[in-house]
């Protein structure tokens, strides 16, 4: 019985330690419960004040946004109905410009038909002016190849008959020369004394050798002018 009794006094201390130490682990548990859950709950209602606060900035700038799209909204829908008037009025001037248009190309058409006629008319009168034209040009040049022929035959004739007529002038020239020369001291004797005794001038005797040459080209002149109006 003692022995049960010490027994069952260590076991009963040892229960009740364990139980002690129940009891103080979950007076601790409910501590740190009852603190988690404080501080959760002061995070909640953090998290809640925090939340409406952004909830209202966030209400209060998409509101604004709203009203901004909304204007937005208000001003592309007048424009829209502007740009429909504009598109509007411009597709009535093109169509009226469409029609003009036709009416004049049809009018340019009929004008480039009437003008393409009188260019074949023109073209018809070209080829046969070409034609004519060529025609009266190579006769016009067998002509003028022809007179060139004869115009050659017939320098060809004058500087021989003007060589001949020089030879003779020379030959007659040495055959009356001196009688020429004769009859020239003869009329500047008498034209000193006409001068000298007459008048009572100074009389000067002219160049010889300049009325030599000056009688000579009349001469040649005069044979000149005789041939080309027989030939």
């Amino acid at each position: 019985m003692e022995e049960r009794d010490r027994t069952i006094a260590e076991h009963t201390g040892e229960i009740d330690g364990l139980f002690e130490h129940r009891r103080n682990k979950e007076v601790h548990y409910k501590e740190a419960k009852q603190k988690s859950e404080d501080q959760y709950q002061r995070e909640v209602e953090d998290l809640i004040t925090s939340g409406a606060d952004q909830y209202n900035k966030l209400k209060i700038e998409l509101e604004m946004n709203i009203q901004a799209l909304k204007q937005q909204l208000e001003e592309i829908r007048a424009t829209y109905q502007l740009n429909t008037e504009k598109l509007d009025y411009n597709y009535r001037v093109l169509t009226e410009l469409d029609v003009e248009k036709n009416a004049e190309l049809a009018r340019y058409k009929r004008r480039l038909n009437k003008l393409k006629g009188q260019l074949n008319v023109l073209v018809s009168r070209f080829t046969e002016m070409e034609a004519s034209d060529s025609k009266t040009n190579h006769e016009l040049t067998e002509d003028y190849r022809t007179l060139t022929l004869k115009y050659k035959d017939l320098q060809a004739k004058f500087r021989h008959f003007e060589i001949a007529d020089t030879t003779k002038y020379d030959e007659v020239w040495t055959m009356h020369e001196e009688e020429v020369k004769d009859l020239a001291d003869q009329a500047l004797k008498a034209d000193k004394i006409i001068t000298e005794q007459l008048f009572g001038w100074k009389w000067k005797a002219p160049d010889m050798h300049a009325l030599q040459q000056v009688g000579a080209c009349f001469y040649c002149c005069f044979v000149k002018f005789i041939w080309i109006i027989y030939f």
